[in-house]
């Protein structure tokens, strides 16, 4: 890449839209396109604009570290992909948790480096009005290498241990039991540990333990 072209294609990636990359350059919009095109730059959906939000897109690529394995784990409970449109490509990871659990999800958007707002709403249902955070992260890099570890729409039913390094399957266990397990004293004051989810998953974390 010449220098202009590298300099188009990162401002590009931080955030700024191809008009105002343009006329930064003195170029139109077309030529901006076809320089991000031929150096392989993933192309935001028209609906994104310029990014406001940013994060790190390739933090799933390799689950190389216990970090990575554990929030692996936890969007694998607590998580949701949405793929918007094949034609967009625009897909989002949602993670919605209560309102008492606020600091968890500052934690994760640290660990993804990101700035992504995480908004407080009230949501009403047959059981009550409760408060809710919630964090949205737009990016068909990271939800693709989320899917081939498992981890895509509709994934409750098709979740299992990804396949990692053997050291690294305790922490993803760890995060997966931090978003569906718990902890509870009986009578006679033993702890008990449980966690939900569907059977096979279940199974294989109590084989694994």
């Amino acid at each position: 890449m010449v220098d202009k072209e590298s300099q188009i294609c990162e401002d590009y990636k931080n955030g700024l839209g191809a008009k105002k990359i343009g006329i930064k350059y003195g170029y139109s919009e077309q030529p901006i396109y076809r320089i991000l095109r031929e150096n392989n730059i993933e192309m935001r959906d028209s609906r994104q604009g310029a990014r406001k939000y940013h994060c790190n897109q390739n933090y799933f690529e390799n689950i190389d570290t216990s970090e990575k394995a554990y929030w692996l784990g936890f969007i694998a409970a607590d998580g949701t992909i949405v793929y918007r449109s094949e034609k967009s490509g625009l897909e989002e990871l949602r993670i919605v948790l209560a309102a008492r659990d606020t600091n968890h999800l500052y934690e994760f958007r640290k660990a993804m480096s990101s700035n992504c707002p995480i908004k407080l709403e009230t949501r009403t249902t047959n059981f009550g009005t409760f408060e809710i955070v919630r964090i949205s992260i737009y990016s068909k890099k990271l939800c693709d290498d989320l899917n081939l570890l498992g981890i895509g729409a509709r994934k409750t039913f098709k979740i299992k241990i990804p396949n990692i390094r053997q050291n690294l399957i305790k922490f993803f266990i760890l995060g997966y039991w931090d978003g569906d397990g718990g902890v509870s004293i009986g009578r006679n004051k033993r702890l008990s540990f449980y966690c939900s989810g569907i059977f096979d998953l279940l199974i294989e974390i109590q084989t694994f333990l």
